[in-house]
């Protein structure tokens, strides 16, 4: 997985490397989906939501340049795998997810692994967490249709926040960096075309 899929995709960050190859994936992968998990494919997970490619969350966490003292808010917690992935790069992760049993079934595998700084909330991802912002990274497992300013709010200055934007089939993955209090900068990393975070609302379409 990591030669075939990781690195050629240009992702040769030592440390994002050794996270990978130190979470067991096939753990956090549903047992009917065993053989698939470390297939270059989304998998399927409770709840509508899906476990991305290694490589587009490899990718992701290379560009958000995660250091070891950072705190961050990770919006989606599906099977934990990313959790697992967040706890070992940076100091605290704080995963919010709008499913209880989906914070439970990942705590439990994170602390089979060692991983104790990561902790769970059940809450709508769109409106943050503010009990422990500011964030020096924010990552979000899902699509939007565009950056929400509440979330980019809850950055510190100089944070990053990881998320993919746009509708199907023009959806792209970006990095976005607050530089001031009241200003921002947007990167793109790829394209793409992933699953809507839930409780997203749409916004309205022009018809002609």
């Amino acid at each position: 997985m990591i030669k075939q899929q990781v690195r050629t995709w240009d992702i040769n960050n030592d440390v994002v490397l050794h996270a990978l190859l130190n979470i067991p994936r096939e753990k956090f992968v549903p047992r009917a989906y065993q053989s698939l998990a470390f297939a270059d494919i989304e998998i399927p997970l409770a709840h509508s939501q899906w476990l991305l490619p290694t490589k587009i969350i490899a990718k992701i966490l290379q560009a958000l340049e995660i250091q070891p003292t950072d705190r961050v808010l990770e919006i989606g917690t599906g099977c934990g795998y990313g959790s697992a992935l967040l706890g070992t790069l940076s100091k605290r992760v704080f995963s919010i997810d709008p499913h209880a049993d989906c914070g439970t079934a990942a705590l439990s595998l994170l602390k089979s692994l060692q991983i104790h700084n990561v902790s769970f909330e059940t809450s709508d991802g769109l409106h943050g967490l503010k009990t422990h912002m500011p964030y020096e990274i924010i990552m979000i497992n899902g699509s939007l249709p565009n950056i929400p300013h509440t979330l980019e709010q809850q950055m510190k200055i100089g944070g990053r926040m990881a998320l993919f934007i746009g509708d199907a089939p023009t959806m792209k993955a970006v990095i976005v960096k607050r530089v001031h209090e009241t200003q921002w900068s947007t990167s793109t990393l790829f394209e793409t075309v992933i699953p809507r975070l839930e409780n997203v609302t749409e916004p309205n379409r022009f018809v002609f």
